[in-house]
């Protein structure tokens, strides 16, 4: 965590040298805007997990959580139709 609080702070100290240098090739300049948009449209899913998974750890017990959850380790990861399928034709393919 400390390096890449340190990094983030480097950045924000050089930014106008980065952005320079981003500048100067389009090739980077074109990666840098995919990634900004793939960490903006991903960041409300993030936050939204985190709420969730949090509201469910303060709020849900461990005794109804091991009553909802299935007996079986074959149905509970899923090597159903969607896990085969998964395992034929990986995502982004």
């Amino acid at each position: 965590m400390h390096v890449f609080g340190s990094l983030l702070v480097a950045a924000l100290l050089f930014r106008h040298s980065l952005i320079g240098f981003v500048n100067s090739f389009p090739t980077l300049q074109t990666a840098a805007t995919v990634f900004t948009g793939v960490f903006v449209q991903a960041t409300p899913f993030l936050v939204l997990g985190v709420l969730i998974s949090g509201a469910i750890a303060a709020f849900v017990s461990p005794r109804v959580l091991r009553a909802v959850q299935p007996r079986r380790e074959s149905v509970a990861v899923g090597r159903g139709r969607g896990g085969r399928a998964g395992g034929r034709r990986p995502a982004g393919m």
